[in-house]
């Protein structure tokens, strides 16, 4: 494994993590356990056409959009939502790949991120913290 996958790994995985904004674990899992006699039938009707690679490209597609990760990925900033990467490959041969909407963030912009939402208490009055927690910040 990629060791920058290893964090998403941990969100993917993580049935005890709380997803007070929405979304779930499991969210690259889950829709594909949900759809998946949808792909075989059109892997199955793509098959003699070209291989099946349309209908898995499709699928790949779908898992990195509106069928999966762009609607059941954990939402904290907005971002996971939009970093689906559908690739297919056939024989170690990489045959489809489109980029991500939203890059994945590195260790710099996600503490960026982090520290722009969560103020250090120790720079606000209670009012003002009081203020900034019922606003979500």
């Amino acid at each position: 494994m990629r060791p920058d996958l290893r964090p998403l790994l941990s969100q993917h995985e993580g049935l005890d993590f709380a997803h007070p904004r929405g979304g779930q674990a499991l969210y690259l899992s889950q829709p594909l356990l949900d759809n998946h006699p949808h792909y075989l039938q059109s892997y199955a009707d793509k098959l003699l056409e070209d291989g099946g690679e349309s209908a898995i490209i499709a699928s790949m597609e779908d898992l990195a959009e509106e069928g999966g990760i762009a609607t059941h990925a954990p939402v904290l900033y907005s971002n996971l939502r939009a970093s689906g990467h559908p690739m297919v490959t056939s024989d170690n041969v990489t045959i489809y790949d489109r980029p991500p909407r939203q890059h994945r963030l590195s260790e710099e912009e996600l503490r960026a991120i982090y520290r722009e939402h969560h103020p250090i208490p120790s720079k606000y009055s209670e009012r003002e913290l009081r203020f900034l927690w019922s606003r979500g910040i």
